[in-house]
């Protein structure tokens, strides 16, 4: 038996890793029986164990052929003839019963498409090929870029005029509307259906005012940070619906070799459970994994980048019309506009040196915390190990 030096035993960073999202919390202590029930299960008693070795014969019978030939008429050899018939008579009557068996066992076994299929949480999932009930929740599973703003609303449009507006797109999960101020939100089930409305309502004279549709901000959305590359899109998920409550989309953000960058994006359901995280994950210290650092969220907005600004709803003012009066162009070498255009591009340049050098710095400090922190580790592991 090979003989191995004592010292640090490692294990992969995947199974290491994942041992669930956490708060920085002491862990219950899980000797005290829970729910007033105490673990009544049976313990496997050594007689029995010893009693059913003991059974089993001391030595192993020796299969290998004798020295000694054994003829024809000798005695063993009628022996040995007749052990073999009764073998294979053993043999026929126990493939003839294990074909009944097989039998009596295959109408027992349920058909695969039949068999419940639970996930990990312990509920269950639709059987395969079996036609799921489309909920409302199902349907808005993209209800976070499915919210429009509309603007330049009438002061006199009722909530029905306005219900009666986007009816025609499918079902309204939510809809505020406040003529007053000129303004209202809606939320329908799909992208494609809000992408529908804002193509055909945009622009759409009501009243003798043009409605102005834009896709609304979304402030449910937060930006994660911190992030081992071990953590998936799955259990980014799973862990901040466990905490702060239903999640719609969660995201790593990967490089162009399909590695995380170590950042991701996670929409919530609800804007109050974007809130708690926020509020919550600034206030103590949210781990996923194993990784010694703690998650950092920050809120996101995502930005309007499919309209951007189109050229009739810019505003036709006297800055409007100066800017406009010179074409797109180079400019011209030893100009004014040659050198004022250096400047701006000097400036641009020294903002792109002293951010690289916060980036080294801040490298460095890191590269120096953990190898601070992996000594405080191995001293708390030789504590534990001395008390």
């Amino acid at each position: 038996m090979a003989n191995f030096n004592k010292g640090v035993r490692y294990t992969r960073p995947l199974t290491n890793e994942r041992t669930g999202p956490r708060f920085n919390q002491p862990l219950p202590n899980r000797n005290i029986p829970r729910n007033n029930f105490t673990d009544i299960r049976p313990q496997l008693s050594k007689p029995n164990n010893t009693q059913q070795l003991s059974n089993k014969p001391s030595t192993e019978i020796n299969t290998s052929t004798p020295a000694s030939t054994i003829t024809s008429n000798s005695p063993m050899q009628n022996q040995t003839g007749k052990s073999e018939q009764n073998n294979s008579s053993l043999t026929t009557s126990n493939q003839t019963s294990s074909i009944e068996n097989k039998t009596n066992t295959s109408t027992n076994v349920t058909p695969v498409d039949e068999q419940p299929l639970v996930g990990s949480g312990g509920q269950k999932r639709p059987y395969p090929g079996q036609q799921t009930n489309t909920s409302t929740s199902q349907k808005t599973s993209q209800g976070g870029r499915s919210r429009l703003f509309i603007g330049n609303i009438p002061s006199d449009l009722t909530q029905e005029e306005f219900q009666t507006l986007f009816n025609k797109y499918g079902e309204l999960i939510e809809y505020y509307v406040n003529p007053s101020r000129g303004f209202g939100f809606v939320k329908l089930s799909s992208r494609q259906l809000a992408e529908q409305a804002k193509t055909d309502l945009d622009g759409h004279i009501l009243r003798g005012k043009p409605l102005r549709i834009r896709f609304a901000s979304q402030g449910a959305i937060v930006k994660v940070k911190n992030l081992s590359m071990n953590v998936s899109n799955e259990l980014l998920k799973e862990a901040f619906e466990q905490y702060f409550g239903g999640v719609e989309r969660a995201v790593i953000i990967v490089d162009d070799r399909g590695k995380s960058t170590g950042e991701g994006i996670v929409e919530f359901e609800k804007k109050p459970s974007a809130q708690k995280c926020l509020n919550e994950c600034t206030e103590k210290c949210f781990f996923i994994t194993r990784d010694s650092k703690p998650i950092i969220v920050e809120p996101w907005d995502m930005k309007d980048e499919d309209d951007g600004l189109p050229e009739k709803l810019l505003t036709r003012n006297d800055v409007y019309f100066k800017e406009r009066e010179l074409p797109p162009r180079f400019a011209e070498p030893n100009t004014i506009e040659y050198t004022i255009g250096l400047k701006w591009k000097q400036l641009e340049l020294q903002e792109k040196q002293l951010l690289e050098e916060v980036k080294k710095r801040m490298q460095y400090a890191s590269e120096q915390l953990q190898i601070e922190i992996n000594q405080m580790l191995l001293e708390h592991e030789a504590q534990l190990l001395r008390d």
